[in-house]
Parts: C-alpha cells; structure tokens; sequence
C-alpha cells in the first residue's frame, strides 16, 4: 500500500494519465493528517511510527483488518521490508534477542539498539510477540479504543478491492472527499486499475473536489497505480 502498511515499526507502511488520453493533472487538496502528512513522504515511517503509542495503534488496527488477511496478500513479514529471510525465524529471533546483554548477530543487535534509541523497544517487543501467537493460530481480539478507524479504512480502499462494486466505489470516493484527501478522490476516480470498470460520472463526481492550484508537490495516500 503500500503506503498504509509501510507505517508498521520500522518501514512504510499509499502524474496523471487516463488509459488512452494523456491530459494534465489538476491540483487538488490533500489534507494532512495525524499519521499522514501530505508534504512528506517519508513522515509516516520516519517519525510517525517511532513512537510506542503509533505503534500500538497501527498494531490494533492491523489486528481488526486481520494479520491473516494481510499476511495473505503480502506475506507475514511484510512490516519487515526489505528484510530476507524465513519469517518465522525472524521474528523469533527479535523476540529471543531482545533481553540479551550479548548478541553475536549484527542485525539483531542493531534493530534493538535503534528501538532502544527510539524508546519504544518495549512496545515493539510487545507486539512481536503478539504476531508470534497470531501465527501460531492464537484468536486475538483487538482493542478498539486503540483501533484508528482512518488507517482502518484507507487500508480497506488500498488493499482489498480487488473485487470492488459500485456502491463500494461511491462510498470510498465519498469517504476520501469527508476525509480532505481530495488528490486521492481525484485518483480513485481515474488513477486505480480496480476502478476502471466503476461506471460512474467522473467528470459530475470531479466537480465536488477543490482544487489548490498554489500547493507545491504533494504524495496522495491513494497513489497513481496505473503507470
């Protein structure tokens, strides 16, 4: 998402062109918002997520999406980017590593001491945990007063409609213009492969979006997935 699913520990962690008519992208508005910053990329997975209680709130909202549902569409180490080896071994690793004074393995050493910089290694080492028993087949129930109903749904709209209809289609495009995340609207309606069979009015639904033509470079959560 690739943007929502690289916000989780240490990762991130979502110009224009129709199918056949190449047109210049209009500016529209792109609201910041508390996990997101519209003007910065980097800021979700940068300094976001660093700290404990983001990332127990990405955790719990990961828990009522469904790690099994994510871990089938990106694997169970897909918070771990870039990061290749057995799953299960890694995160037991993290786990058996993280109260040992003396660590032979480098990695090891180094991701503690960063969330130990970072002061959320308690947490982190909570949540591993945590993973480690929902692969295991342990029920978890998240705690929905931690659960970020934002994240919630733009995962919903970025990751699970593969099998969109149309009155998904209105409501998320509805959601994302009560949300201020009028770029994203705009890409949804033009920009996403899922939607390309939606028969709705773009250029009738265009006209609720406002537009900011003074704004500099913007990085909308719903990406352009069509280049």
């Amino acid at each position: 998402m690739n943007k929502i699913f690289g916000i989780f520990l240490i990762s991130a962690s979502l110009f224009a062109c129709e199918i056949s008519t190449i047109r210049e992208k209009p500016k529209y508005q792109e609201k910041d918002l508390g996990f997101y910053k519209a003007s910065d990329k980097d800021y979700t997975a940068s300094t976001w997520i660093r700290k404990s209680e983001n990332i127990e709130i990405a955790h719990e909202t990961f828990k009522k999406i469904g790690y099994k549902n994510l871990a089938d569409k990106y694997g169970w180490c897909w918070p771990l980017q870039g990061v290749f080896r057995p799953c299960n071994e890694l995160i037991d690793s993290l786990i058996l590593t993280f109260q040992t004074d003396t660590i032979n393995s480098v990695y090891y050493k180094e991701f503690w001491e960063r969330r130990r910089k970072e002061d959320n290694h308690e947490m982190v080492y909570k949540v591993l945990k945590e993973i480690d028993s929902i692969q295991d087949g342990i029920s978890v129930t998240p705690k929905l007063k931690k659960v970020n109903d934002t994240i919630y749904k733009m995962v919903q709209i970025i990751s699970f409609s593969d099998s969109i209809n149309q009155s998904e289609a209105n409501e998320n495009f509805k959601f994302l213009v009560r949300t201020g995340l009028h770029e994203s609207a705009y890409n949804l309606l033009y920009e996403r492969y899922e939607y390309y069979d939606i028969d709705w009015n773009q250029e009738e639904l265009t006209t609720v979006l406002k537009s900011d033509s003074s704004r500099g470079n913007v990085w909308p959560i719903i990406e352009d997935d069509t280049k």
